[in-house]
């Protein structure tokens, strides 16, 4: 049984930096990708892809959402976003979700589901850039 692993949804470009960062941190996750090219990518990588629907409890079971650690949800699309997280929810109450957002409607749409996670990746940019213009020799 796999236990405390991270279970990836998305394996686009984003999630293809997620996964390459946990494992470099040999940290156990399993991603899930609705791509074949994607997943196709995933193998050539030697990285744990899954190709299904993150929203399919049949593929959450089979992920071990009940024993995951915490959820990264690295897709774009707001409709796909709440449905997977409707079904996260259901079998797994009380794990962590993170997902990346670029607008606040975002995450007032999700709070209600008891989502804490968000990573609002205009901030994130916003402060990097900041930090590289103020560095920059004058």
């Amino acid at each position: 049984v796999l236990k405390n692993h991270i279970v990836v949804c998305g394996y686009s470009s984003l999630g293809q930096k997620i996964v390459k960062q946990l494992v470099e941190k040999d940290i156990a996750y399993m991603a899930v990708e609705h791509d074949r090219d994607h997943v196709k990518e995933g193998i050539k990588n030697s990285h744990v892809v899954i190709f299904g629907n993150a929203q399919s409890k049949t593929l959450l079971n089979f992920l071990q959402i009940q024993t995951a650690s915490a959820v990264i949800i690295a897709i774009k699309n707001d409709d796909k976003i709440r449905l997977i997280v409707e079904s996260i929810k259901s079998m797994a109450p009380n794990i962590e979700i993170i997902i990346k957002v670029s607008h606040k409607t975002q995450i007032e749409d999700l709070k209600p589901y008891g989502v804490k996670g968000f990573i609002n990746e205009n901030e994130v940019v916003a402060k990097e850039l900041i930090s590289k213009a103020i560095s920059c020799n004058i």
